[in-house]
């Protein structure tokens, strides 16, 4: 689960888009908050 906008340390609105885009792509609630959390996963642990 996403902290809520005013807890984040990062805000990107190019990240949003491309999450929102993916959401509104992927039609299985299940798949769409796997891919959110997996692609948030994987910008915050890249260097």
């Amino acid at each position: 689960m996403r902290l809520s906008p005013e807890c984040r340390t990062f805000n990107s609105t190019t990240v949003e888009k491309v999450i929102m885009d993916m959401k509104a792509r992927l039609k299985d609630p299940d798949i769409a908050r796997l891919f959110e959390n997996t692609y948030l996963n994987t910008l915050g642990t890249l260097h």
